[in-house]
C-alpha cells in the first residue's frame, strides 16, 4: 500500500468522515491553537470529599495505591488551588456548581424504596438541598430506606452505593477537543462510569450561569473506552494514547469518523505498556512549550508505535506511513527537546504536573524524585512551582489529572 493512500473505515484506520450520510464535509480546524502550553485562565476542579475516604477504605476495588488521608489530602488540594489562583487561574471548583443544582437533576442519583411517596421524596431530596449535601449526594449515590425502629418510629436507613472517590481526577471524565468545546469520556471502570454523567450536569451549570458558551459532545452510540487522560493537544496537533490500561483504537476511530476531532493532524500513540500504573498517556508523557517535552527514558528507549494522521481540506484523514515512531514525529517533526524521567521520577509522577503557561510547570512536590527533578527542570530555563500533592497521587494521578482546564489565551472571553 503506498504511502498517504486512502483506507475505509471498516478496515482500520479511518479516514473518511460521516455525519448524517454526509462524506464531504471540508474542514474548519476548530482544535488548531488549542495546545498544553498555551496558557491557562481558568479551569475546573474537585476536592476530594466523603466519597473519596469512602472508596479509598477498598483501595484496590477503587484503583486507589493505598488508604486515603482525607484531611491531608484536603489541605493539599487547598494549596494547590491556592497556588492557581496566585498566578491569575480562576478556579471554579464542583462545589461553585453544585449550588445549581436542584431536586430535578439530583432525582436519579438517590435510590429510594418503595414505601416513599412522591411527597416524602421531594421533602426530603429539598432538605438535602437546603443544606448543601448536593455533590455528597451525587458522589455518594445513596439508597434510601424506610424502616420501623422500636416498632414505633419511623426512620431513614442509608446504603452507599458505590462512592465515586475517583471523581478529583477531573482530567478522566471529560476532554477538551478545541477553544469551548468538550466531548464526555467513556470511563473503563465501573467504579467510574457515571462520573461523566456528573461532569456533563456540571458543565451544563457552568453554561448557564457563566458568560461563557460551552459545547459538550458525547458518543451516540456505545463505543470502546475513551478517558481524557490519554488526550495531549499540542497546537495543530493532537497526541492520543491507546491501547492503553484504559483507551481503546476504536473509541478514538469513533471520534474522527463523527468530525469530533478539531485538530490539523491526529497522532494515536500505541501505549507500550498496559498497568494501572502507567494507565494513561500523561503518566509518562507531557508537554511543557512547544519545543519541549517530557519523557519516560524506558520508553522511548524504543520505538513507540504510532498512526500519524494528517487531514485535507475536504476532511478526510490520511495516514502517513513515513512516521511510525513517536520520538520521530516529536523531534524530528515537532521539532521539541526531551526531558528524561528515570524509573523512580516516571513512577513519582514527576511528568503528570501541570504546564499553566510555557515553560512554567507545577510539578508535584513531596515525592523522593521531586526536588532532583526540580533542579532538571530549572536546567532547561522552565520556570517551577512544587506544591506537595504525594497523597492527591494515592488514586494514580497528580496536578494534570486533577484539573481540566475550560479556557486558555486563545479564547475570545473569560468567565
Amino acid at each position: 500500500m503506498k504511502t498517504n493512500e486512502k483506507i475505509n473505515y471498516s478496515t482500520k484506520p479511518i479516514i473518511k468522515i460521516t455525519i448524517d450520510n454526509q462524506n464531504d464535509l471540508g474542514f474548519d480546524s476548530w482544535g488548531d491553537g488549542l495546545a498544553e502550553w498555551t496558557p491557562i485562565r481558568s479551569l475546573y476542579t474537585h476536592r476530594p470529599g466523603i466519597e473519596t475516604s469512602l472508596a479509598s477504605l477498598d483501595y484496590n476495588t477503587n484503583l486507589f495505591h493505598d488508604v486515603f488521608d482525607l484531611e491531608k489530602a484536603q489541605n493539599q488540594h487547598d494549596e494547590f488551588t491556592s497556588t492557581l489562583a496566585s498566578e491569575n487561574i480562576k478556579v471554579i471548583s464542583s462545589h461553585d456548581l453544585t449550588k445549581y443544582i436542584n431536586s430535578e437533576d439530583l432525582a436519579p442519583f438517590i435510590t429510594f424504596d418503595e414505601s416513599f411517596t412522591k411527597d416524602q421524596k421531594s421533602k426530603l431530596i429539598d432538605s438535602y438541598i437546603s443544606h448543601n449535601k448536593q455533590l455528597d449526594l451525587l458522589l455518594t449515590k445513596p439508597s434510601i430506606k424506610r424502616i420501623s425502629a422500636n416498632n414505633q418510629d419511623i426512620i431513614n436507613q442509608f446504603s452507599i452505593n458505590n462512592p465515586l472517590g475517583n471523581f478529583l481526577y477531573a482530567r478522566d471524565p471529560i476532554f477538551q477537543t478545541g477553544e469551548n468545546r468538550f466531548h464526555l469520556s467513556n470511563l473503563k471502570f465501573n467504579v467510574r462510569k457515571q462520573e461523566a454523567n456528573i461532569m456533563e450536569l456540571l458543565f451544563e451549570k457552568l453554561n448557564l450561569h457563566s458568560n461563557i458558551s460551552i459545547s459538550i459532545d458525547k458518543f451516540n452510540q456505545q463505543v470502546d473506552t475513551i478517558e481524557g487522560g490519554e488526550v495531549v493537544p499540542a497546537g495543530n496537533t493532537i497526541i492520543i494514547g491507546v491501547e492503553s490500561h484504559r483507551t481503546n483504537l476504536n473509541s478514538v476511530y469513533e471520534l474522527m469518523k463523527t468530525n469530533s476531532i478539531g485538530h490539523s493532524n491526529v497522532v494515536l500513540v500505541i501505549s507500550p505498556v498496559k498497568t494501572q500504573e502507567e494507565m494513561h498517556i500523561d503518566t509518562w508523557f507531557n508537554i511543557i512549550d512547544e519545543d519541549l517535552y517530557i519523557g519516560a527514558q524506558r520508553f522511548f528507549d524504543k520505538p513507540i508505535d504510532i498512526l500519524y494522521y494528517e487531514r485535507s481540506e475536504n476532511g478526510y484523514y490520511s495516514l502517513n506511513k513515513e512516521i511510525s515512531d513517536f520520538k520521530t514525529l516529536l523531534e524530528n517533526k515537532l521539532k521539541m527537546e526531551k526531558i528524561s524521567l528515570n524509573d523512580k521520577q516516571q513512577k513519582d509522577l514527576m511528568s503528570n504536573g501541570l504546564t499553566i503557561s510555557p515553560k512554567k510547570y507545577i510539578m508535584i512536590g513531596g515525592k523522593s524524585s521531586s526536588q532532583g527533578f526540580e533542579k532538571i527542570l530549572e536546567k532547561h530555563d522552565v520556570e517551577v512551582i512544587s506544591v506537595e500533592l504525594d497523597e492527591l497521587t494515592e488514586g494514580h494521578g497528580g496536578a494534570h489529572c486533577m484539573t481540566q482546564p475550560i479556557q486558555r489565551d486563545l479564547d475570545s472571553n473569560y468567565i
